[in-house]
């Protein structure tokens, strides 16, 4: 009978400790997977970096149009709410030669990210593109979509920013 309660003790204890660990994952609600991801300049920059900001995670490539869809409602709230505590993680598997040459035919304000070894999107269970992401700034999701929703998006991003206001 004791071994039986020392087990039920230990069998407590340990579902305790684990609804104590926070829920992560890219559902809406749950706390968003730590990713890391390179600039264009080489600097390394983490989710994690960016906590009590909002912000923007897409999955993108040069070559699809979907994706290219998207940008410009990206920029717009990139450049309208940056002040406010927009971040953006434009996170592509391509080369930095192409991103690279992506950027310079565009005139977009927000920073493109390097996944080349695509830590970051199988992170988020990246199977199609675009996939976008907004991630409030008590680090909990709030928005994702698979696909260009870009009145979604903006709607997503404007709610995360006045919430936080």
């Amino acid at each position: 009978m004791h071994m039986k309660r020392k087990f039920a003790v230990w069998a407590c204890l340990a579902l305790l400790l684990t609804a104590c660990e926070p829920i992560r994952g890219t559902n809406v609600g749950n706390f968003a997977p730590e990713i890391k991801a390179t600039q264009l300049d080489g600097k390394v920059v983490k989710l994690s970096d960016l906590k009590g900001k909002v912000v923007l995670i897409d999955y993108w490539a040069t070559w699809c149009g979907p994706c290219k869809s998207i940008m410009p409602a990206i920029d717009e709230a990139y450049r309208r709410h940056h002040d406010q505590g927009l971040e953006v993680m434009a996170l592509s598997q391509e080369p930095k030669d192409t991103i690279q040459e992506f950027r310079a035919k565009t005139d977009f304000a927000y920073p493109f990210l390097l996944d080349r070894d695509g830590s970051a999107s199988a992170a988020y269970d990246v199977d199609a593109i675009p996939r976008t992401l907004v991630v409030g700034r008590d680090g909990k999701v709030v928005y994702q979509e698979t696909g260009a929703d870009p009145e979604g998006l903006t709607k997503a991003v404007e709610d995360a920013i006045s919430a936080g206001s």
